[in-house]
């Protein structure tokens, strides 16, 4: 079983840590994570989901044009107010797991 998240791509709601957990917890039980994930991950900057996604093979560096791979969706977000660590720790689980910056 495939699990994709692309539903929630274009949501910005405080729904998507709900979302993320649940993803978690289908992956954890066997699902395989869709090709988006990894950005979706990314762009919502959702730390633990991205590293269960990176941990099961997603794609670090899958991109629809050439200027929108993980690395850079996670880069073109402002940290909120109080999370530059976790700004700090997107980017750096994505970079020891060979994302590159791309374009």
């Amino acid at each position: 079983m495939v699990f994709d998240m692309g539903f929630v791509a274009t949501r910005r709601s405080i729904d998507f840590g709900k979302r993320a957990s649940c993803a978690i917890t289908l992956i954890y039980a066997g699902a395989r994570p869709g090709v988006d994930e990894s950005k979706i991950a990314a762009s919502n900057l959702h730390l633990d989901l991205l590293s269960t996604v990176l941990a099961v093979g997603a794609d670090r560096n899958k991109n629809i044009d050439e200027y929108s791979g993980a690395l850079q969706l996670a880069l073109s977000k402002a940290p909120p107010e109080g999370a530059n660590l976790l700004y700090d720790s997107i980017a750096t689980l994505l970079l020891a797991n060979g994302a590159k910056l791309l374009g």
